[in-house]
């Protein structure tokens, strides 16, 4: 796994035109270009944290660019929070939902945009709600050592 890490995090960037190319003499397209750029920004700083963390566990070290570690903190935490966080799961699912729909709604409305943008929107809600997940997981194990399972 390690290795794979490595050549992902060091593979040279994506010959992706950036938004100072010729292409870029369209708006829309410096717009969509910028986004999917920062994105690919934060993945690869992502990717390049992970390795930092799988270097550590083989050299037995911890840097400051690694994750932090996933051992649960030992302050318990009340069910309530737990409950909140389900309900943000649920806003964020039941907003993805609503940007689909009005993703279909918009689709012809500046050639296409509108849709293109509000499905990514969506697809980051979907993204919001699994994160949220697994904080809810976390919170859930945390929880328990003060008020038993939290339904």
């Amino acid at each position: 796994m390690r290795s794979a890490s490595s050549a992902r995090t060091r593979k040279p960037a994506k010959r992706v035109a950036t938004p100072n190319t010729t292409a870029s003499e369209d708006p829309v397209i410096a717009l969509l270009m910028r986004l999917i750029l920062d994105d690919e920004e934060r993945h690869h700083g992502l990717l390049r944290r992970m390795e930092a963390t799988l270097r550590d566990a083989i050299d037995w070290t911890h840097s400051p660019s690694a994750l932090p570690r996933t051992s649960l903190p030992d302050q318990p935490l009340p069910c309530d929070l737990v409950t909140a966080t389900r309900g943000l799961v649920e806003e964020e699912r039941s907003g993805a939902k609503m940007l689909r729909q009005l993703a279909h709604e918009e689709k012809h409305v500046d050639a296409g945009l509108h849709s293109v943008l509000l499905e990514m929107m969506a697809m980051d809600s979907d993204k919001h709600a699994r994160l949220l997940e697994f904080v809810q997981q976390r919170l859930d194990a945390r929880a328990k050592a003060v008020d038993g399972p939290c339904d």
